[in-house]
């Protein structure tokens, strides 16, 4: 009877996987590679670049030492990992996500590892647009950004938006290229924006499309 019963639990979490990567049921392609088990997981709904991109950040999030006082925020949190996954390094974690599918996704793998007895209290998952709700900003420590600051449908509103973060309490930013973006997915384009908001820019994880870096604000 356990032995079925994990194989319906398994069908069933294929299935929502599944649909919750298909357009035809409100959901779309998973961004993040994510493993549920030693043998369920998004590759089939994932591109390749995908997984490339969300292990380099992961592996970030492994070797870096934050502060246990600090609280990030998640800009582009997409379905979630990476709030997870720093959860418990860090006071709290804030994920904002534009894209109504990809949060879905999120409070699905917060709730399916919730259930896995792993505590995320301390993860607040938000679906909504960060550029109308800039105050969000104001108490953070840290930012993730994977991809997002480089996104080039930002247009001006980036300017705001780091308008916003010079003025918080932020005192570091956590980057992931997007090079196919064009200049501003760059490396170069983006230290002569984190130089102007008087941030130190520096790649630590090299990459020919998805290179992460650090930006640390200058202490005058």
């Amino acid at each position: 009877k356990i032995c079925d019963g994990n194989i319906m639990k398994n069908l069933w979490l294929k299935n929502k996987i599944w649909r919750l990567g298909m357009g035809w049921f409100g959901g779309r392609r998973w961004y993040q590679y994510i493993e549920f088990s030693s043998k369920i997981n998004t590759k089939n709904s994932v591109k390749e670049r995908g997984i490339i991109r969300t292990n380099n950040f992961l592996k970030f999030i492994d070797n870096y030492e934050f502060l246990s006082e600090d609280r990030i925020l998640d800009i582009g949190s997409n379905a979630g990992l990476f709030c997870l996954k720093v959860s418990e390094k860090v006071t709290d974690v804030i994920g904002v996500e534009l894209d109504s599918a990809f949060h879905k996704q999120a409070i699905f793998v917060k709730k399916y590892f919730t259930n896995e007895n792993k505590k995320y209290d301390n993860v607040k998952l938000m679906n909504l647009d960060l550029t109308n709700n800039l105050e969000i900003i104001d108490d953070r420590t840290l930012i993730f950004a994977s991809k997002v600051l480089y996104h080039k449908n930002l247009g001006d509103k980036l300017y705001d938006l780091m308008e916003r973060i010079q003025k918080s309490q932020v005192h570091t930013i956590i980057m992931q290229g997007h090079t196919t973006q064009g200049e501003i997915g760059q490396n170069k384009g983006m230290k002569n924006l984190m130089k102007e908001y008087g941030f130190f820019f520096e790649t630590v994880i090299e990459h020919y499309e998805y290179p992460v870096a650090i930006a640390k604000r200058i202490k005058s």
